[in-house]
Order: C-alpha cells, then sequence, then structure tokens
C-alpha cells in the first residue's frame, strides 16, 4: 500500500457515527441469519429425537439464551470482519462510501496486524459505560476515540480530486453518413464513412475525478476536452472545444468501464452547442509514481452532428489525497 504526503484531513463523529450505522446493520442482518440457522437446528433435533419440553434443548427458546446467542453470533462476525478489513484494507463497507480509512497514527501508515486486533477488542471498552468512548471523537482534535488511543490509531478521509490526463488518437467516423460533398456544407471535415474516409484526429482530455484513485467504486467529476480533426481524403482539418462530466466504476482497481456526456462549443464552420456521448474502458497497466497509474483507454464517442467513432489513448492519473492508495496489482 503506497500512502500520499500531505496534511491529514481527520474524518469526524458524526460521518463515523453514519459508517458505524451501516456496518452494525449488516452485521446484525447476518448475525440474526446465522441465529435462525442455529435455532432451526435446535428444533430439527428436538424434533429428530423427541426431546420433551423442558430439556436442554427447549432452552434454547429462553428469551435471555437467544439474547446471548445474538451477542455471540455478532461478536463472532464483528471481530473478522473489522479486524481483516482495518488490516487488509484499511476500511469497511460502511466506512468505504464516506472514504473513511483507519490508520496508524503519525505517519499515517497502514495498521499492523496487532493494531487492528487490539482497534477491535477495544471496541468494547469504547462501547462502555454507554458508548463514551466513541463520543471522546467528537471532542478530540484529531477526531479519535478511545479505542483509538488505545490502539494508536487514526481515521483520516480521503476524499480529494484526481487529476486525469488523457492523450488520445482517434478515428471519427459516420455510419451510413450523406457524402463528402453534402457534409462540407456542415463542416470542412466530415468523413463519409468508416470503410471509405475516415477522419482521423487527436484528442486532449483533462478530468477531475472524485474520491481519488480507488480500488473499486464510482469516481466522477467534470472534464475538458480539446479535439482536433483532419480528413483522410480532404486536407481540410476541424478544431473544438467540448466541456462535460465523466463517471468511471473502478472493478478491483485494473479496469473500469465508464461514460461521458460533453456539449461541444459552436465554431465558425458549425453553428450551434453539439452533444458528444462517449461509453469507454478503461485499463491500468503500471505506476506513475508514488500516487498515480497510467492507463489505457478505448472510447467510441457518438457525435451529434458527426454520428459515431473509435478512440484508443493513453491516460495518465494522479492523486493528492492524503490517505491509502490502494495500487499493490502494480507494483512488480
Amino acid at each position: 500500500m503506497e500512502i500520499s504526503s500531505g496534511a491529514p484531513r481527520y474524518a469526524g463523529f458524526w460521518i463515523r457515527f453514519l459508517a458505524d450505522i451501516i456496518d452494525s446493520t449488516l452485521l446484525t442482518f447476518v448475525s440474526w441469519f446465522l441465529e435462525l440457522i442455529c435455532l432451526g437446528a435446535f428444533y430439527w433435533i428436538q424434533v429428530l429425537f423427541h426431546f420433551r419440553e423442558g430439556s436442554g434443548f427447549w432452552s434454547a427458546y429462553n428469551p435471555f439464551f437467544i439474547q446471548i446467542l445474538n451477542i455471540g453470533f455478532y461478536g463472532v462476525v464483528a471481530f473478522p470482519y473489522y479486524v481483516w478489513g482495518h488490516y487488509r484494507y484499511g476500511t469497511t463497507v460502511g466506512k468505504k462510501p464516506f472514504h473513511i480509512y483507519v490508520v496508524q497514527n503519525g505517519d499515517l501508515s497502514p495498521l499492523t496486524s496487532k493494531q487492528s486486533v487490539v482497534r477491535c477488542l477495544a471496541y468494547v471498552i469504547s462501547y462502555l459505560p454507554f458508548s463514551a468512548g466513541f463520543s471522546m471523537a467528537a471532542f478530540h482534535p484529531q477526531k479519535r476515540a478511545l479505542h483509538d488511543l488505545i490502539a494508536g490509531t487514526v481515521s483520516i478521509r480521503r476524499v480529494a480530486t484526481a487529476a486525469m490526463i488523457l492523450i488520445s488518437i482517434f478515428t471519427l467516423a459516420s455510419s451510413g453518413a450523406p457524402s463528402l460533398a453534402r457534409a462540407s456544407e456542415v463542416t470542412p471535415v466530415l468523413a463519409a464513412s468508416m470503410l471509405s474516409a475516415p477522419s482521423l484526429g487527436g484528442e486532449l482530455t483533462a478530468a477531475l475525478m472524485i474520491p481519488a484513485i480507488e480500488e473499486h467504486g464510482w469516481v466522477a467529476g467534470p472534464r475538458l476536452n480539446l479535439i482536433g480533426l483532419s480528413s483522410s481524403s480532404t486536407s481540410a482539418s476541424r478544431f473544438e472545444a467540448a466541456i462535460g462530466g465523466e463517471t468511471v466504476l473502478w472493478m478491483l482497481n485494473a479496469f473500469g468501464p465508464g461514460i461521458a456526456v460533453d456539449a461541444i462549443a459552436p465554431t465558425t464552420a458549425q453553428q450551434g452547442v453539439g452533444f458528444r456521448v462517449e461509453p469507454s474502458l478503461t485499463t491500468r497497466f503500471a505506476k506513475y509514481g508514488e500516487q498515480g497509474a497510467w492507463a489505457i483507454r478505448l472510447g467510441a464517442p457518438w457525435d451529434s452532428r458527426f454520428s459515431w467513432g473509435i478512440k484508443v489513448g493513453l491516460s495518465l492519473q494522479f492523486s493528492n489525497a492524503a490517505g491509502r492508495i490502494p495500487l499493490d496489482f502494480l507494483t512488480p
């Protein structure tokens, strides 16, 4: 795991409270499911072996025993969930949507296995009495709860923009488009078809994606495009600028399908605002420094004025996030 530099942004009490609600709800449903399986097993043992009411197996339906069983299953599920999640990923299912990561206090490095275990066990102390240990996070200057102080940890938020620069060489083509003669009435450059007269061009895209480089999950943000095209059959060319937005769903930090929508500014050759929709697939293949990655991008832009095209480009992605940048798969 790589750790970026910069002043950390501490995760406050309320945002951690919301994350804890998500985690607790998930763990409660899982523990209830396991409890139902256990009680069902008790029931069928009684039926198959003809245990009478008042025997030891019937005590499984005592309200006090059920409560103990529920607490026990919750602990059995929660312990590996928090220990492994904080040690391996630095976060949990509940913390992930809010970009909360648990790191070592001081150098913000990932937790050791010992710290993760101690932090999880210290939850019990934070819960007593009346969750006072958790409430400490609302008043501590670093937003640290009692279990953070015991384990030497701190919770930070890694919500930062990740700049993405994309340089592409692409082919823009028109499927069943009008002839070049008619196209020239609209703009000097328009391909008649992919097979007969494609237009080749280049594109420079700059985007600010929020949150920063992700291991998995959605990222989105605005982008600016500078586009240049040149016809393969004529010497005409055109240049245009577009502004829009883009979103990508990163899967396992290696590749991500995405889609972008742009508004194309009017030019002297083309009056009125044009629109472009571009589905894409981006695959990261190498690290860039300590906080970024190189990626290959394949897109299929559809232009409201010039139909569709194919684009292949090289993408440079980097982040200024304060926290964990999970790019382990790129490390030799």
